[in-house]
């Protein structure tokens, strides 16, 4: 059996000496889709995604490990919304790429570009109500606003919560 460019074998690879049938890579060519190499062997491509496959996880997993540290260092709600949205979510979507390059199946690929969607779709709602729940709780100091965009709707909101109370009316929030 012989390397190209230093990268061993993987287990179940069929040796260069067995005949191999004419035309493009397939399975029976060797596993993940093994390129001939000019001359010089095989170029196993698994190898490399597999490389960049783990070396994706590692950065996906460091950003996702810099998010939970912001979220314990950061000192107040708004500070600590950015590092729970925006290094997490990167984190998760370069962690999950990392896995579909080392999976290299189909329905893995469609499965966590579902899984993606949806993270996406509910950080960005999780920051939002926890955001507009920390400011009606008073959690946000309205001096450190550039501008108070939601002011106007907990004032009109609570102008009618008290309206609807002295009326004598249920009303559910």
């Amino acid at each position: 059996m012989t390397r190209c460019q230093g990268l061993p074998r993987r287990p179940g690879d069929v040796p260069d000496a067995a005949p191999r049938a004419a035309g493009p890579p397939s399975a029976a060519s060797g596993p993940r889709g093994a390129i001939p190499c000019a001359g010089r062997g095989r170029v196993m491509i698994g190898a490399v995604l597999d490389l960049l496959a783990a070396l994706l996880c590692l950065v996906g997993a460091l950003l996702c490990l810099t998010a939970a540290v912001g979220l314990v260092r950061f000192p107040d709600l708004v500070s600590r919304m950015h590092p729970a949205a925006k290094p997490q979510s990167l984190g998760i979507v370069v962690l999950l790429l990392g896995v579909v390059l080392h999976v290299r199946t189909w329905s893995a690929f469609f499965l966590l570009l579902l899984v993606t969607v949806l993270q996406m779709m509910t950080v960005t709602l999780a920051s939002h109500v926890v955001a507009r729940t920390g400011y009606r709780a008073r959690l946000i100091d309205p001096r450190s606003l550039v501008a108070d965009e939601l002011a106007l709707a907990v004032a009109e909101r609570a102008r009618t919560d008290r309206t609807a109370g002295a009326a004598g009316t249920d009303r559910k929030a």
